[in-house]
């Protein structure tokens, strides 16, 4: 707003810098990009699907337990759609696509991404808001496990 009124000063810029590039919440992206960088190396995903498929586990789990895992393990929302949904193509469906698998895989990345403790905006908020990490990580918890419920309803009703 102040480039806009013209109260702009050119200290202004050194304090927006300052404030931008706060070294931990630098370093949490670095760290978060590192780690995200790290699982899509290891191919840890689709060591997991392998695993669940030569144990027989039934599809509803494979679809919600696989995004969660890398939801949580990376705490980006990008991650889990690109590193999951191309192995779950062969349940979710090429062409005619079962759109109660893709809810359900779809929320139950969402919900590891939510209560990843790589989430940054879990992270930033809580240190920005000087919350209480416990007190704030049940109320996602349970609006996590509300989604939970509804997208395992509608899996299992369509």
């Amino acid at each position: 707003m102040p480039i806009i009124a013209g109260d702009f000063k050119a200290g202004d810029v050194t304090k927006i810098l300052r404030k931008a590039l706060d070294p931990k919440i630098v370093f949490l992206l670095i760290a978060a990009m590192f780690y995200k960088a790290i699982v899509e190396y290891t191919n840890l995903a689709y060591q997991i699907f392998n695993l669940l498929l030569e144990s027989r586990i039934p599809e509803y789990f494979i679809l919600s337990i696989l995004p969660f895992i890398v939801g949580f393990t990376t705490g980006i929302s990008f991650a889990f759609v690109g590193i999951t949904f191309p192995l779950l193509v062969p349940i979710i469906g090429q062409g005619s696509i079962d759109s109660g698998a893709l809810i359900l895989s779809y929320v139950s990345g969402m919900a590891g991404v939510l209560l990843s403790p790589m989430h940054l905006c879990l992270v930033l908020s809580i240190d920005y808001f000087r919350a209480k990490f416990p007190e704030t990580y049940n109320l996602v918890l349970f609006a996590v496990l509300a989604s939970m419920v509804s997208a395992f309803t509608i899996y299992l009703s369509l």
